[in-house]
């Protein structure tokens, strides 16, 4: 946590696949919103932490918490080079997973040899996009 800022548990956000929600204030004012995301993965469930900006409504973290997933190919998830595929991206556009190569910005290539896995991530990450999104809609009517 930086200087001046502050965590808000936000509850009534939260489900059985999203069992954290988190408000960042910084000086009053919302910058982030941080959501633990349990997800289905090959060998069971992902736990999946997710930082969205509310400046510029886009994924600005995301880490591994836990998983059951193979070393040899799913153990990929954890990996920098996977993870940066989600960094940055539009959470007002599901994510798609793609095999090969990405030709629009919402799609997301799959880890060689470990699709479920990465379907994972991937739905992970749009359930938390929504979420993010129904958190918005009703912070903008409070303003109101």
């Amino acid at each position: 946590m930086g200087e001046n800022e502050k965590v808000i548990r936000a509850g009534s956000y939260e489900t059985d696949l999203i069992p954290e929600v988190y408000i960042i204030e910084k000086e009053g004012v919302k910058t982030k919103v941080i959501q633990k995301v349990i997800s289905q993965g090959y060998n069971g469930s992902i736990e999946l932490l997710f930082g969205i900006s509310i400046s510029g409504e886009n994924l600005s973290d995301i880490t591994v918490l836990n998983h059951n997933e193979t070393a040899d190919y799913g153990g990929y998830l954890t990996e920098e080079w996977f993870l940066e595929r989600f960094i940055d991206r539009d959470v007002r556009r599901q994510l798609e997973l793609v095999k090969i190569i990405n030709k629009k910005p919402e799609e997301v290539v799959a880890i060689t040899g470990a699709t479920i896995t990465s379907r994972g991530v991937v739905d992970g990450a749009n359930r938390a996009f929504k979420n993010y999104l129904k958190i918005m809609e009703e912070y903008q009517d409070e303003k109101n």
